[in-house]
């Protein structure tokens, strides 16, 4: 960008201004924010303000981040409402007879 008194308009309205053109690009999501010169949290955020989500069950913050976030991205007020919470993988649990295990002679390495 040219230097603010150079310009029209700041980042910001640059950044409005592209974005229903990158919205139409298949496959990504492009997240943009302009650059702050003074930074007071720690964590890199794709979007200018984060809200945490904890629980101690994952199973209900599985179920109740996605709610958090559709009922967000149906407010006016908000733009670009976006989540990092990944669905977990798949899962596999391993019982392990021990009698069986130690008459067959297999050990846990």
């Amino acid at each position: 960008m040219k230097p603010l008194d150079q310009r029209q308009i700041d980042a910001s309205a640059v950044i409005r201004r592209l974005q229903p053109s990158l919205e139409q690009i298949a496959g990504i999501s492009l997240f943009m924010q302009p650059v702050q010169d003074l930074t007071v949290e720690n964590r890199v955020s794709r979007t200018q303000f984060q809200y945490s989500l904890e629980d101690a069950r994952a199973e209900e913050l599985n179920v109740w981040a996605p709610r958090f976030v559709q009922k967000l991205r149906a407010l006016p007020q908000l733009r670009d409402v976006a989540s990092d919470q990944q669905k977990p993988g798949r899962q596999v649990q391993v019982v392990i007879d021990r009698d069986t295990r130690v008459a067959a002679g297999v050990t846990p390495h």
